[in-house]
């Protein structure tokens, strides 16, 4: 057998084929999971479908041909108005869906553990965030509800509010009752960000999706769970919404590539066909066997979140394609020995947590694979409550985009009690931030963050030289 040498300055290249050899079993994304990569009925060479708008291809700035066809029919299948190919990520579809649905100075409403996207969208828009916080589960130390009720408060305490930013599901698998929303708020629009939840229209077993409980613009990012390439993503129009499919287009013309890849819409059109013919039948095998896997982690000591946590903390109800384990002070260890030890890659781990992603291309025996692994190495015990800090949010002053082109400058972290802040600071994970562009430090904020990089805690936005260095909003600039 020839072997392949590769060149010493292709690290990628090198990087990429090292880690393929390895063979794991992949419980991250993208669902496919090396698998089931939704291409059906191609068995020519990729290279000679790596194609561009020539005659009969139809262009995705202005479809009027085949994509066209293929956005309809996910739109048909999917329970949507209308549908939007994405092939720059569910990132271009938050950015697209804020910058169509707001104008400069726009109030919406935002939760304070959405993704990096919708902040980078405040910069592209100037709309000026509202914050409301989600409920953290005191065990896991992570964000995973919302009080439907917080949220329709603060919506009715601001008459200008344009719009309401939903995070639902959750990055691990959580989701909230959003049915309320909609009836009880009707002067503005919502946007969902359903990134993680593609699968959710395809199958009775999985919670409902905010298609069909009153969101006017859905995210979802196919390739998480579903067969599509990575970076293959959609952005839909809600079935009953009254928002100008025209504003979509004009935002994702500015927005996405003028060179999109026809592999990943055609991965898009092949994933969505995929969901549409076998999705109930794959989905409801995967809830039924991943349930049998809690339920045996549990009865193996393993603290796992179960249908038991519905109910609490703003839960309202579980994604089974979702697997999250309690691990104190062992997650990291953990992750590294099902990687070394059984060749099983995890989506993500901290200190205290684990997570493991099911998608279309997992199966029984995936899943019995990972069980057989955990119970191997036996149950990691609950520790007590983590430490908590969800203090008052800060003070606003200048907004995301203000704060963005605001002059900068970079002083130790202990210096920072009354300064504006210039950079996002967010433990990781989850990556809730404590602090935002454009919102003053106060004192109590300063020592939680000092506190907490003594005990190893990881913070994006700091950076070490000697001392914890953060960005700051130059006094001439505020």
């Amino acid at each position: 057998m020839e072997v392949l040498i590769i060149p010493d300055d292709l690290p990628l290249t090198a990087g990429m084929l090292a880690h393929a050899a390895k063979q794991r079993l992949s419980f991250h994304t993208p669902g496919h999971k090396g698998r089931r990569i939704a291409l059906p009925f191609i068995d020519q060479a990729l290279g000679d479908l790596d194609l561009t708008e020539l005659p009969g291809l139809d262009d995705l700035h202005h479809p009027s041909g085949i994509i066209a066809q293929a956005q309809g029919n996910y739109a048909r299948w999917a329970g949507a108005k209308s549908s939007y190919f994405l092939v720059n990520g569910a990132t271009a579809g938050i950015q697209a869906a804020l910058a169509a649905a707001l104008d400069p100075g726009d109030l919406v409403l935002t939760p304070r553990n959405a993704h990096k996207s919708v902040y980078a969208a405040m910069v592209i828009t100037g709309a000026k965030p509202v914050y409301y916080l989600p409920e953290i589960h005191p065990e896991f130390g992570l964000p995973l509800g919302q009080v439907p009720d917080k949220v329709l408060d603060k919506a009715g305490a601001l008459p200008d509010l344009r719009a309401i930013i939903v995070l639902r599901p959750t990055y691990y698998g959580t989701v909230w009752d959003m049915s309320g929303l909609r009836p009880g708020w009707t002067s503005g629009v919502i946007i969902a960000d359903e990134a993680h939840g593609a699968h959710f229209p395809f199958c009775s077993r999985l919670p409902e999706s905010a298609l069909t409980l009153g969101a006017d613009l859905v995210v979802q990012g196919t390739h998480k769970t579903l067969g599509a390439l990575t970076q293959g993503a959609v952005l839909h129009l809600g079935r009953e919404s009254s928002f100008a499919g025209e504003r979509i287009e004009r935002a994702l013309d500015l927005l996405q590539t003028t060179s999109p890849s026809y592999l990943i819409m055609a991965s898009l059109e092949g994933a969505v066909w995929d969901a549409s013919t076998r999705g109930e039948q794959q989905w409801t095998g995967l809830a039924e066997r991943a349930q049998q896997l809690v339920e045996r982690l549990t009865a193996g000591g393993w603290r796992v979140l179960t249908e038991r946590d519905v109910g609490t903390y703003g839960i309202a109800g579980l994604d089974p394609a979702k697997i999250l384990l309690h691990t104190p002070a062992s997650g990291v260890r953990l992750a590294r020995d099902l990687a070394e030890s059984f060749g099983i890659q995890a989506e993500l781990w901290d200190n205290d947590n684990i997570l493991f992603l099911l998608g279309a291309g997992d199966s029984a025996d995936s899943l019995e694979k990972l069980e057989r692994a955990l119970l191997r190495l036996g149950a990691v015990q609950p520790g007590a409550a983590r430490k908590l800090f969800q203090p008052s949010l800060p003070v606003q002053v200048l907004t995301p985009r203000h704060a963005y082109f605001a002059p900068k400058s970079e002083i130790s972290l202990t210096e920072a009690a009354g300064k504006i802040c210039g950079g996002t600071l967010a433990p990781y994970p989850p990556g809730v931030p404590v602090i935002v562009p454009g919102e003053v430090f106060s004192q109590e904020i300063v020592e939680y963050i000092c506190w907490s990089l003594s005990q190893g805690v990881y913070w994006q936005g700091i950076r070490q030289k000697g001392d914890e260095q953060i960005l700051i909003i130059k006094e001439t600039g505020a």
